[in-house]
């Protein structure tokens, strides 16, 4: 498809590029020029940028995006208008991909990122015609993972006490610190840092073409402002957890968890995850919430030691998302799609 620029209409703050007979036009706030036509998106925050397809001045189509600190554009799924048939439900997302890509390329990102709910309803467009992630790997994109979303409901009565400190009979503490001071790498931190990158190379979650640095991911709890926590034995840190004590008023994320490859398998993974649901009450007590409050955990379900801990120590499975990947500039040597799936789809429902 050929096309070319022009200067943006008064109801968007980018550069509008005809594809066809379709303007594609990437956004600042992508809630701002859907409002007009739809009052927002349910599905779209209101400082989101992203891209919007129209013809002939009506919007038919668009998804979301936002540049993360691991160098990834993460997108939305695409919403597409009602009225389209399938032959058009692929063309306008084609149209989206074909900016979406050089735009990504442009601010040298190594990936686009889209996650798509198993369920049926929530991964089809809004016609219901075709699956998204039937457009997306029309668009290119790969399947990469399944992550699972686990939830436990934590009570008050189970972290009366300070609970149990020795696993497998020595003890285990933990301290909180910042992303950004393990980011500084000191005299303090920099045994922490050195943890994250053995772990992180070491890690049985994501395939290496898409998982992030230490640094890629030290700015991402900082700007989700999780809380790093680091579990020692005899001082040295032997694990690290990343915590989003408050998502809303009654739940807590636990981002991240990771144990040094010489310390798994060890039995001490259920004393790591008590200490950090212990974490989440004393932080909820803190801002004056009282009763019960949800953990989410997620882990990619291809690690089956992460799996059956968590069901071991009460999780139940909440939601499955299905992580499609575009690499845009793959290392050499590195493969962009995970060994043990390179032919085998899961089903989207």
């Amino acid at each position: 498809m050929n096309g070319h620029d022009r200067e943006s209409d008064t109801s968007g703050s980018g550069i509008v590029r005809q594809v066809d007979d379709l303007e594609v036009q990437h956004c600042d706030c992508l809630w701002r020029v859907l409002q007009p036509d739809h009052g927002g998106s349910p599905g779209i925050s209101q400082e989101f940028p992203g891209f919007v397809v129209r013809r002939r001045g009506t919007v038919l189509a668009a998804a979301g995006c936002c540049r993360e600190p691991d160098q990834t554009l993460s997108v939305t799924i695409p919403l597409l208008t009602p009225a389209a048939d399938w032959r058009e439900q692929f063309e306008l997302a084609t149209a989206l991909f074909s900016e979406m890509i050089p735009y990504a390329r442009q601010l040298k990102l190594r990936t686009i990122h889209c996650l798509v709910p198993s369920d049926a309803t929530a991964c089809s467009a809004l016609s219901g015609q075709v699956k998204a992630a039937a457009l997306l790997q029309h668009c290119g994109l790969v399947w990469m993972a399944t992550i699972v979303r686990q939830t436990r409901l934590l009570a008050e009565a189970e972290f009366a006490t300070s609970g149990p400190k020795n696993f497998h009979g020595t003890p285990l503490t933990s301290s909180r610190t910042q992303p950004e001071v393990v980011l500084a790498r000191d005299k303090t931190s920099g045994s922490v840092h050195e943890l994250l990158e053995t772990v992180l190379r070491d890690s049985l979650d994501l395939p290496a073409s898409i998982r992030p640095s230490a640094e890629q991911l030290l700015a991402m709890w900082m700007q989700r402002g999780a809380e790093v926590m680091v579990f020692s034995r005899e001082e040295r840190p032997i694990a690290i957890a990343a915590l989003l004590g408050q998502v809303n008023q009654d739940e807590a994320s636990l981002e991240y968890i990771g144990v040094h490859p010489e310390h798994r398998l060890a039995g001490i993974g259920r004393g790591i995850l008590r200490l950090a649901e212990q974490a989440v009450m004393e932080s909820a007590a803190a801002r004056g919430r009282t009763g019960a409050c949800f953990l989410n955990a997620f882990a990619d379900a291809a690690n089956r030691p992460a799996m059956r801990l968590y069901a071991a120590c009460g999780y139940a499975e909440a939601e499955r998302l299905q992580l499609y990947c575009l690499p845009l500039f793959a290392e050499p040597g590195v493969a962009c799609v995970r060994d043990d799936c390179r032919t085998q789809f899961p089903s989207t429902g």
